[in-house]
């Protein structure tokens, strides 16, 4: 057995450097920040000697449904980030740690009245399904009565020849990006903005707080799209390793495919800079149980694959605490896809 300490116990700077070059999930970064706003229930396992073998990242957002509030173990309302293992172990040693990482997880959740858990394990399988690591893990969580909902990813491999990358796009998205006469300005960070200018990220406040630190920190980039000297919307991208993500981008005007010549000029811009990924997140191909898209999301989908990325797998797993959660959640889960049948 290990030893597990909170992170606020332990020095964060130790942290900090464990999962350096581990991760490429902006999340992990800012649940190891001195500034996160939100309650941090993030833990290390390490030895005797203070090694750390393990950290998880965890904490809980309140969200309302069916007039009531509920605690659910997400962020950004998105999955949790996978907890990160040191590389030096054996796979006995793995099974151990993963082990323990889940028991302490339940206590945490019990403990605060969490009523349900997301984790995303993508960067910790190194994105290989068929690896021992993702079996191990795999069989674990299953015994552990998760539930698997993973969905899919979509990135652009930024290492190969950009005009190949450039030619794949979609004949649809080239005549649009052809067609513009946009422009895109990246925000300097030798320009930082202040939290006032930050705010229209975001209409979340605690979102719009967590990520003005993370931008502070260096790990976001604002690009502005402008129509000559008029800024008609706006992308933010993360930079963690040798990824960018693509969060999210808005319309300011009524202009449109802005976003096209955003991403375009990302592409370009992330490639030149020598990242190796340019990560879209997920991507809906269709309706599942766990999740029925919106037209809008729908919509988005479209567009990324436009780019014309590489699927890859996002290895989602939840668990239920709350007997009366899982039962409103599944009916609403039900509902939303019964109403895709037709009868």
């Amino acid at each position: 057995m290990y030893k597990i300490i909170t992170i606020s116990e332990f020095d964060q700077e130790k942290v900090s450097s464990f999962i350096k070059h581990k991760i490429s999930d902006i999340r992990h970064s800012l649940l190891v920040s001195k500034n996160f706003k939100g309650k941090n229930l993030s833990f290390i396992l390490c030895d005797n000697k203070l090694e750390i073998k393990a950290f998880c990242s965890l904490t809980f957002e309140s969200k309302f449904i069916k007039d009531k509030k509920w605690k659910l173990g997400t962020l950004f309302g998105l999955s949790l980030p996978g907890f990160i293992v040191s590389k030096n172990i054996t796979n006995n040693e793995l099974k151990n740690i993963i082990s323990q990482v889940l028991q302490e997880i339940n206590r945490i959740c019990i403990r605060n009245s969490i009523s349900v858990i997301k984790i995303c394990f993508s960067d910790f399988i190194d994105f290989d399904l068929s690896s021992e690591k993702a079996q191990i893990l795999k069989r674990l969580l299953i015994n552990d009565r998760y539930l698997d909902i993973s969905l899919i990813g979509n990135r652009v491999n930024l290492k190969e020849d950009l005009n190949v990358l450039l030619k794949r796009i979609s004949k649809g998205h080239k005549a649009i990006i052809k067609k513009n006469t946009y422009s895109v300005k990246f925000n300097s960070r030798n320009k930082i903005l202040n939290f006032k200018n930050f705010s229209h990220i975001t209409n979340d406040s605690v979102d719009k707080k967590n990520l003005f630190e993370m931008y502070k920190e260096g790990f976001l980039e604002i690009a502005d799209v402008y129509d000559k000297k008029k800024k008609i919307a706006f992308g933010i991208f993360s930079k963690v390793n040798d990824t960018v993500e693509y969060l999210f981008s808005n319309n300011i005007t009524n202009a449109k495919n802005a976003h096209h010549y955003l991403v375009y000029e990302a592409l370009r811009r992330y490639k030149e800079e020598g990242f190796n990924f340019f990560n879209f997140g997920f991507v809906a191909y269709g309706c599942t149980l766990q999740y029925v898209p919106t037209e809008k999301h729908f919509n988005i989908a479209i567009f990324k694959r436009g780019f014309k990325g590489d699927q890859f797998p996002l290895v989602i797993y939840e668990k239920y605490f709350s007997k009366k959660f899982f039962k409103t959640h599944q009916e609403l889960r039900i509902k939303a896809f019964s109403d895709l049948i037709n009868e």
